[in-house]
């Protein structure tokens, strides 16, 4: 499973004479858009094991709170002299990561060192964590 600070990043600002990043959360699906997804035969399925439920109809049911993780920032720890992966409420402490590498570079494309991720139980395993620089606005026709 991927660790849940993978994705893509923009700068935030600046803690402890450096960027940080913040995680951006991707769009949420248009309603309909994951069934266009679907091939019809899974839609038919879907439908055939619907039919056979017992129960309220979905509308009736009560809907469950979308529950979102809590988003990342990749920031520079000085007290510990590594870069380090936080939910944003973290930002600036860095008692408790997601994930960790010991490296002085000024910026994180620039980390040479191997990261190491929570893996939920406290412990910390080595994983592969590439972060590049996207030119956004190059893809965005400006200049």
């Amino acid at each position: 499973a991927k660790p849940p600070f993978t994705g893509h990043y923009l700068a935030g600002g600046m803690v402890n004479a450096r960027p940080y990043y913040v995680q951006v959360r991707p769009p949420k699906p248009a309603p309909g858009e994951l069934d266009a997804t679907l091939s019809h035969a899974a839609k038919a399925g879907a439908k055939k094991a619907a039919s056979k439920r017992r129960g309220p109809p979905e509308e009736e049911k009560k809907a469950v709170p979308d529950l979102e993780l809590p988003l990342h920032v990749l920031w520079y720890a000085a007290d510990s002299l590594q870069w380090v992966f936080t939910t944003t409420h973290q930002l600036g402490d860095s008692s408790v990561v997601s994930g960790r590498v010991r490296d002085g570079a000024w910026f994180p494309w620039k980390i040479g060192g191997t990261w190491e991720a929570d893996d939920g139980n406290g412990e910390f395993d080595d994983v592969e964590v590439l972060v590049t620089v996207l030119d956004v606005e190059a893809e965005d026709g400006e200049e």
